[in-house]
């Protein structure tokens, strides 16, 4: 099974996610596989938060890991567009 440091390894290849955390969603209940990704990125300059919670039972293998970065960075892009139409 993926554990939660060989996720955060391989997503901060990625340039936005280089700080990339991924931890436990609980330290009371014993459950490694349930993980919060989280971090922030810098969008027009502005500090933006993101998580998510993932179960790691659901990851097979590396094609997982290179979907869920690409859907990361698609959220970044989207976000920056968003910000982009207030500014």
């Amino acid at each position: 099974m993926l554990q939660a440091r060989e996720m955060e390894a391989f997503l901060r290849q990625f340039e936005p996610l280089r700080h990339v955390m991924v931890d436990p969603v609980s330290e009371i209940i014993d459950a490694p596989w349930l993980v919060k990704v989280h971090g922030d990125v810098s969008i027009y300059g502005q500090r933006h938060g993101f998580e998510a919670e993932l179960d790691l039972r659901e990851f097979g293998g590396q094609e997982d890991l290179i979907k869920l970065a690409e859907q990361l960075l698609k959220s970044f892009a989207a976000a920056s567009r968003a910000v982009a139409t207030q500014v």
